[in-house]
């Protein structure tokens, strides 16, 4: 075969693999809107931010919806910039980092001896159209603050947040997302301060 039949070929098969990356829709990145919960510390330990697990769709990389009820449904053509997890890890990272609650916050696979874990899960984070109400967003994040030197979770709990979107573009859903996990954050400081 003549080598630019074979490019040809070659190309078609990974168009109907799949395999080529969506590089025709619109890309999102979260953005660190969040106030940090002002408090005097309360851990003098450092926190390790373990990798942020996604139930699915929210692994996926396209953002998800609810239509009327319907759902989760996923946009073909808009997608995240990277993957969620990786986004509100580093979010939730630099946001307790500055909050003051601990010594020393990073990311990490687990703690060392000594240092707490933060384990965090996506439960939501969706796009609600609904032909009789105003958009808007829910996020519902799951975190679990624990002890691996005592084997015990010192706090854990689900946060859920929804709230209105005042624009109608992808721009005014992402910020009411990052808006929105800011304020499952602040809960979550606010409980960890209370503890």
């Amino acid at each position: 075969m003549r080598p630019a039949r074979l490019l040809s070929l070659a190309a078609a098969m990974l168009l109907l693999a799949g395999c080529v990356t969506p590089s025709s829709g619109a890309s999102y990145t979260l953005s660190g809107t969040a106030t940090p919960y002002p408090a005097p510390r309360t851990e003098i330990r450092p926190l390790v931010v373990a990798p942020v697990g996604a139930r699915s769709p929210y692994d996926s990389p396209n953002l998800v919806y609810f239509e009327n009820g319907y759902g989760p449904l996923v946009y073909a053509d808009r997608f995240w910039s990277r993957p969620l997890p990786y986004q509100v890890r580093s979010l939730v990272t630099a946001y307790l980092a500055s909050s003051g609650l601990f010594s020393q916050v990073h990311e990490g696979d687990s703690g060392a001896p000594g240092e707490l874990v933060l384990s965090t899960t996506i439960l939501r984070f969706d796009r609600i159209l609904n032909k009789n109400y105003t958009p808007a967003v829910q996020v519902e994040v799951s975190y679990s603050l624990y002890n691996p030197a005592m084997d015990t979770v010192l706090l854990s709990g689900t946060y859920s947040e929804i709230q209105p979107v005042h624009g109608k573009t992808f721009e005014d859903t992402i910020q009411g997302l990052s808006h929105a996990l800011g304020t499952t954050l602040r809960r979550f400081a606010a409980d960890c301060a209370a503890r």
